[in-house]
C-alpha cells in the first residue's frame, strides 16, 4: 500500500469514527450515553417508559441524558446517577441506615431470624437468547415460595439480586423484621456486605470512575435491605443443603416458564 493511500484510509477512519452517533438513555435500565445501538438496546428494550435518542454529538447527548424528564419531574444532580423509579410490593423502605445489621456469615446457628433461600439461574448467561430465573425457598410447600422468569435484561448476576430483593419484599409483607438470607452468590454478598458501603458514599462509582453495573437492580436491593434487619449467610452451591438445592430447582424452574 502506498503512503497516500494509508494517509487516505487512515483519515476515512477518522472521520467515520467521528461521526459515529451517540445513544443517549434518559430513562432506562442504566442511563447515560452509549456507542452502539446494541448497548442503548439493553437499557431500554422491554422497560417500560424508556426514554432514549441518537445524536449525532456527544455534546447533545450528554444535555439529553441532563434534561428533565418529559414524563416527570426529577431532581439533577451531575454526579448522582438516573434511577428509574420501580413499582413495589410493600410500603416504602425507610432511608437507608447502618450496616452494622447486615453481616456475611457461613455459619447456620438457629435464632430468631426468618430463613429462606434464594437462587438464580441462566442459561446461555451473556449470549444472545440467555434466559433466567428466580428462586426463593422458605420450606416444603410454602406458598410463599417463587419460581419465576427474571425480567429485564437475562443474566445470572441480575437474576441473584432480584431473588434476594423478592424475599425481602415478602418479609416485609409478612411483617418479618430480622430475616436471614442464604444464598450461593458470592457476587451478592460482596456486593451487600463490602461494596455497597462505599458505592453509596461515591454515589455509586467505582474507584475505575465506571457506574456500577446492575445499579438499578443494587440500589432497590441496598433499600429494601435497609429497611429491615437483614443477615447474609452464605451456602456452598450444589452441596446436599436442602434450601439451597430446592431454590436452585426452582430458579432453573421458572426460567422455562
Amino acid at each position: 500500500m502506498r503512503i497516500s493511500q494509508f494517509k487516505d484510509l487512515r483519515f476515512a477512519i477518522i472521520i467515520r469514527f467521528m461521526m459515529s452517533p451517540f445513544y443517549a438513555v434518559r430513562k432506562g435500565r442504566n442511563c447515560g450515553i452509549f456507542p452502539t445501538w446494541e448497548e442503548c438496546k439493553m437499557q431500554v428494550n422491554g422497560y417500560s417508559g424508556a426514554e432514549y435518542k441518537k445524536f449525532s454529538t456527544e455534546q447533545e447527548a450528554r444535555e439529553f441524558t441532563n434534561s428533565v424528564s418529559q414524563n416527570e419531574r426529577v431532581h439533577i444532580n451531575n454526579f448522582a446517577p438516573c434511577i428509574p423509579e420501580r413499582k413495589r410490593l410493600t410500603t416504602p423502605a425507610e432511608q437507608p441506615t447502618s450496616t452494622k445489621n447486615m453481616r456475611w456469615s457461613s455459619s447456620s446457628e438457629k435464632n430468631s431470624f426468618a430463613v429462606c433461600y434464594t437462587d438464580g439461574a441462566c442459561v446461555n448467561n451473556g449470549k444472545l437468547g440467555a434466559r433466567a430465573g428466580i428462586g426463593v425457598y422458605w420450606g416444603e410447600n410454602d406458598p410463599r415460595n417463587i419460581s419465576e422468569p427474571l425480567k429485564g435484561l437475562q443474566t445470572n448476576n441480575r437474576a441473584e439480586i432480584e431473588a434476594c430483593s423478592r424475599a425481602i419484599e415478602q418479609a416485609k409483607r409478612d411483617g418479618i423484621t430480622h430475616l436471614e438470607i442464604r444464598t450461593d452468590s458470592k457476587y451478592v454478598l460482596k456486593c451487600v456486605t463490602e461494596w455497597m458501603p462505599k458505592w453509596r458514599k461515591n454515589n455509586w462509582i467505582k474507584p475505575d470512575g465506571e457506574m456500577v453495573k446492575n445499579l438499578e437492580d443494587l440500589m432497590y436491593l441496598d433499600k429494601l435491605a435497609n429497611s429491615i434487619s437483614v443477615k447474609w449467610t452464605y451456602v456452598v452451591a450444589h452441596n446436599g443443603t436442602e434450601g439451597n438445592e430446592k431454590a436452585d430447582m426452582l430458579a432453573k424452574s421458572g426460567l422455562q416458564k
